[in-house]
């Protein structure tokens, strides 16, 4: 077996990040944020994507290495993709490997049963990793990795209650966000004025448009409130495959000129500002990084369960899948005055204080330098 070579820095280390894929997400965001801090502080860092494009290059400092694996689903895609990570680990001789995601976590702890990784940390991003199996290879390979680590509190103990991780090696490490993105953003509401919605109360969801953030329960709950309340609003910010079907859902409400799919921004943190009050509708999440984004941003949430660990405030929180209470919940935030929206919103932001990126990145530093 190869043994890499260890840098002894007490200080500066080579860290390799590895995930699934660098598509659009919250965990690539998240991925690559703690890359580009990292190294920042002077760290070689690198990045491996198992399969896919890189949408990210821009984002990506331009000091750390990417490298893609091309992996396919096949056996003899997964053979060729191992012998290539070898031979990354190899050249790379990192202290610390990191990897997010269900099959980057996998893949790495198979890695491990060829190639010696000084210290192997395994992040999972969500709480329903759609099947037994996944589980079940969870389970059996938890001896390969050094650290489990999830985005919330909940998923932790679900996943050490199925047995897939260990207590004693599983620890909860939450997600962090620049604030400085978000505090800094100078308050202008030229775009209300573009979409002619100057006078209205305008609902924003973002997120992919898939069966796990449920717009269409978000959907129904906001057909209640237009009917009573015309001058509403909802903006959905995302993109993914039940587009059509919302769209054609949006079409059989009546709801055209009132809900609008506005596909992927890159300027997302345009649309909270001009946003009243933020939605979250998903089914599933690991942590919501949509819901810490809206309290950066002074927001009122409503949010279903998925978003009560991150928004820690029980008032504005429903079941998933209940039109009838998030209905109630959007009403009642669009009944507030605004000075009582106000103070909702900057409760908000006091709490989101701590999910702040140094913050965050400084936690890592310390498990990163204990087991280098």
């Amino acid at each position: 077996m190869y043994i890499p070579y260890r840098n002894q820095s007490c200080s500066v280390m080579n860290v390799l990040y590895v995930i699934t894929g660098l598509g659009v997400g919250g965990a690539e965001v998240v991925t690559i944020n703690l890359a580009n801090t990292f190294h920042s502080l002077g760290n070689k860092v690198g990045i491996v994507y198992l399969s896919g494009s890189n949408q990210h290059k821009e984002k990506i400092n331009s000091g750390i290495k990417v490298w893609g694996l091309d992996m396919t689903k096949s056996f003899w895609g997964f053979v060729k993709a191992q012998i290539l990570m070898r031979r990354i680990l190899k050249e790379f001789s990192p202290d610390v490997v990191h990897a997010h995601m269900f099959h980057a976590n996998v893949f790495m702890r198979c890695c491990r049963i060829h190639y010696a990784i000084a210290y192997l940390i395994t992040t999972e991003h969500n709480k329903n990793i759609e099947s037994r199996f996944r589980m079940w290879l969870y389970r059996v390979t938890d001896r390969l990795t050094n650290l489990n680590t999830n985005v919330s509190l909940e998923a932790t103990d679900y996943f050490v209650r199925q047995g897939a991780f260990k207590r004693k090696n599983s620890i909860v490490m939450y997600n962090g966000i620049d604030l400085k993105k978000y505090t800094s953003f100078v308050t202008t509401k030229d775009l209300r004025k573009q979409m002619d919605m100057e006078s209205d109360f305008i609902f924003l969801n973002v997120g992919r448009l898939t069966h796990a953030k449920d717009q269409s329960n978000l959907i129904q709950a906001f057909k209640r409130l237009e009917s009573e309340q015309p001058n509403v609003k909802l903006l959905i910010a995302g993109d993914g495959p039940l587009r059509e079907q919302l769209e054609t859902e949006i079409e059989k409400l009546g709801l055209l000129g009132k809900v609008l799919l506005l596909g992927v921004k890159e300027n997302i943190v345009e649309y909270y500002n001009i946003a009243d009050c933020f939605v979250l509708s998903s089914a599933w999440e690991g942590f919501p990084m949509v819901v810490i984004e809206a309290m950066a941003m002074r927001l009122p949430i409503v949010t279903t369960e998925c978003g009560k660990e991150a928004l820690n405030d029980d008032r504005y929180v429903v079941p998933i899948h209940n039109s009838e209470m998030l209905f109630c919940k959007m009403k009642e935030i669009y009944k507030l005055s605004a000075e009582e929206r106000e103070m909702l919103s900057q409760k908000n932001y006091h709490a989101v204080l701590k999910y702040d990126l140094n913050k965050i990145c400084s936690s890592w530093n310390k498990i990163y330098l204990n087991n280098s």
